[in-house]
């Protein structure tokens, strides 16, 4: 399961980390918590941004009527006429959906947000209560 490679995590840092400073990079202390810092925040926002869409993703597919990804114009629901094996019908690529869900994760991360990507859906709502009492 893919899932268990996190607990390998720590262990890859350190060498990365073992790496960097025998190459005389992380010299400086500050330097290193940094970015450490920075590599945990750029984590943390990808798996949060990942599963905010993925939520949304999965409760257009049950036919929820509105999620935040629709409001932001990257899919569309079709009726059930127009649709073959899934009711959404994309209109952005993945890696646009990516970049959306990155931006909502580090704008929550960093200020109390915007307010232009809002959870639509109570499964929404559950996740992004979640990503914010792990402390992303």
């Amino acid at each position: 399961n893919k899932l268990f490679r996190l607990f390998y995590l720590k262990g890859y840092l350190e060498y990365l980390s073992m790496i960097l400073g025998s190459k005389g990079h992380l010299k400086n202390v500050g330097f290193r918590r940094t970015w450490a810092l920075f590599f945990a925040m750029a984590l943390a926002g990808h798996w949060c941004g990942c599963g905010f869409y993925y939520v949304s993703r999965k409760q257009a597919e049950k036919g929820v009527a509105m999620t935040w990804p629709e409001a932001a114009g990257l899919y569309s629901t079709m009726s059930s006429e127009e649709a073959t094996e899934s009711n959404l019908k994309i209109e952005a690529t993945l890696f646009e959906s990516y970049i959306q869900s990155l931006y909502w994760a580090y704008i929550t991360m960093i200020t109390t947000g915007f307010g232009d990507i809002v959870p639509l859906t109570i499964q929404e709502t559950v996740w992004c209560i979640f990503s914010m009492l792990v402390g992303v």
